[in-house]
């Protein structure tokens, strides 16, 4: 077992020493890609200040946690696994929270090489390489590349759990703790992963039949695969005893009662599930094989789609008596991985964003990588065609490069809290509101961030009927103070006086309000 894990992180430099420069190259250009203007750049909402906020007080008040953020569909709790992934960076660049930010930089440019060092196993040199050109430039893997978030650090755990099935289907058993282990870290960070289950269960079937004399060989590995997911779910299995089981019920409630996999009122109109499910094939297809590289063109995404599935389709039919051999694995784990990804995403009734998919663009440019270079094998129309594809991708990547946000710089809202921390006296009780349509984080967790640093922290929840002071932050100019006094934000709604003392405005638009119960400001 231990010589399996030394080999899955064994680093061999790739030969010939051509091959090896691409792969520095393209490590290179996607670095230069993702750190330009960074420091600016990087996305800092709500989601962020919430993780650093947390993380900062592991390491400075002793605060372990045992759960994750809560996800925004289901009422579900993730694990603390990405808390812990962000502890080491963010206490190197303690107050700046650029360091989990370079953490999931340095993690995607280590993705990058295990595409194509263990791509190249799977489905063969020329066809990793293409894959690594494809991924090191892409738009979305770029723009989640540029900040810190959990969901952005799972194409690293997917080409991993997508190397441990091809090893398990080469007959390496052991390899099967590594599938569970990966999968675990995948699910811990967002339970769309989830949909990885019917690949690594017909990889595992297909084991079990071929040692079907031979049982014991996989009872071993199977059961210390289940200890490690068992230990795994130790935190959220520890909450849920001590929650009334919340998670369990939240997820119960999301699979058999909410809209996410049951909308009547959906079905209503369009018909049976199924018929809904398979209808919807196409957009999710759409979405992610092409509108995560592409964009969103239509027409060209119909053309493209029908191109793939014809000559993949086509492809599996002249090599299907070899498909389930080791020779063949990688494609066909590969192929498995994003058919059963289109099919559950299809089934899924609320919308698909880029950061559910994410995880699933190795696999994606892998296929892609094949296909370009089974393409290549057909002549000069098929090297046409493959060269052609490859220059539109190359070139619509490098000119919709992802480097506008939605966000303050972190600058920014550092600025604004130091601002803050200099009216509220630090003996004053206050809490803070944010108004702001373009982030939506009513808590204002970014701005809570940077005033933890400063040792001014706003009060706690539950201290909120004792505060003196209430900060409001407003920041689009477009917004009249008096809808913000009338919008029925409860903060604001409780606090007993409506008129501020002080209007502090910034130069990039944000208006700060400062109340206090004695009208006047405080001493």
């Amino acid at each position: 077992m231990w010589q399996t894990v030394r080999n899955l992180f064994k680093f061999d430099l790739p030969r010939p020493k051509v091959e090896y420069g691409l792969v520095g190259l393209m490590i290179l250009i996607s670095a230069i890609l993702c750190l330009w203007n960074i420091s600016e750049g990087a996305q800092f909402l709500g989601d962020q200040g919430r993780d650093a906020l947390t993380v900062a007080k592991i390491f400075k008040e002793g605060d372990l946690v045992f759960i994750g953020p809560v996800m925004s569909v289901g009422n579900l709790y993730l694990g603390p696994l990405y808390y812990y992934f962000m502890l080491p960076f963010l206490w190197l660049s303690y107050p700046n929270p650029i360091g989990p930010v370079l953490g999931v930089l340095l993690l995607h440019l280590i993705t990058i090489f295990c595409i194509y060092r263990w791509g190249k196993k799977m489905i063969g040199s020329p066809a990793a390489l293409v894959a690594i050109v494809l991924y090191a430039v892409n738009i979305t893997v770029i723009y989640h590349a540029r900040f810190s978030w959990n969901p952005n650090i799972t194409p690293f755990f997917s080409i991993t759990l997508l190397y441990s099935l091809w090893q398990v289907w080469q007959g390496k058993r052991w390899y099967f703790v590594t599938v569970i282990a990966a999968f675990s870290v995948l699910m811990q960070v967002h339970y769309v992963t989830l949909l990885v289950l019917p690949t690594i269960g017909l990889v595992w079937l297909r084991w079990v039949w071929l040692e079907k004399k031979h049982i014991p060989k996989i009872i071993g590995p199977t059961l210390l695969a289940l200890l490690v997911f068992l230990i795994s779910l130790t935190p959220l299995i520890l909450f849920d005893i001590k929650h009334d089981g919340q998670n369990v019920n939240a997820f119960i409630e999301m699979i058999t009662k909410s809209n996410t996999f049951n909308d009547k009122q959906a079905a209503a109109v369009e018909g049976s599930k199924l018929f809904r499910s398979i209808k919807e094939m196409q957009g999710r297809s759409f979405q992610l094989f092409f509108e995560t590289s592409i964009g969103q063109i239509r027409s060209l995404n119909s053309l493209l789609l029908i191109g793939l599935v014809t000559f993949v389709g086509f492809q599996i039919w002249k090599k299907r008596a070899t498909l389930i051999t080791k020779e063949m694995g990688g494609v066909s784990i590969i192929i498995m991985y994003l058919f059963w990804g289109v099919v559950a995403l299809s089934v899924y009734e609320n919308s698909v964003y880029f950061h559910y998919i994410l995880f699933l663009l190795p696999a994606v440019m892998l296929l892609f990588g094949w296909v370009g270079v089974q393409l290549w094998k057909y002549g000069f129309i098929g090297q046409l065609v493959a060269f052609s594809l490859a220059i539109f991708y190359l070139a619509f990547s490098f000119t919709h490069l992802p480097y506008t946000h939605n966000s303050w710089p972190m600058a920014r809202y550092k600025l604004v809290a130091q601002d803050i921390a200099q009216q509220v006296p630090l003996d004053r009780k206050y809490d803070l509101v944010s108004v702001s349509e373009s982030s939506g984080d009513l808590v204002g967790l970014s701005y809570r961030y940077f005033l933890y640093t400063l040792g001014h922290e706003p009060v706690a929840k539950e201290e909120l009927g004792t505060i003196d002071t209430l900060v409001i932050i407003i920041e689009e100019q477009n917004v009249d103070i008096d809808d913000v006094f009338n919008s029925g934000i409860y903060e604001i709604e409780t606090f007993p006086k409506k008129e501020p003392y002080k209007i502090l405005e910034t130069g990039d638009g944000i208006r700060v309000l400062f109340m206090d119960r004695a009208l006047d400001a405080p001493s």
